[in-house]
């Protein structure tokens, strides 16, 4: 829902959905699937002229998709 939200640019729903999903606890939601609402939410910040917490989310986006990634590797 938040990524259709997204590309409508209804950034206050998307948020809504992405934040749901950035708030589960670790271990209940997939590493991909977080480290994409973290993406768009830095989409988001970014789109709203909040640099900061837009880099914040993208830098949390990357860590996680880096631990994704290395984890397949380790495998």
């Amino acid at each position: 829902m938040g990524f259709i939200y997204t590309r409508l640019k209804q950034y206050d729903q998307a948020a809504f959905f992405y934040q749901l999903t950035i708030d589960l606890p670790q271990g209940k939601v997939d590493e991909k699937t977080l480290a994409s609402a973290l993406r768009e939410m830095a989409v988001i910040n970014f789109e709203s002229g909040d640099f900061v917490s837009a880099m914040a989310f993208a830098q949390k986006a990357y860590t996680t998709y880096k631990i994704k990634t290395l984890s397949h590797i380790a495998l």
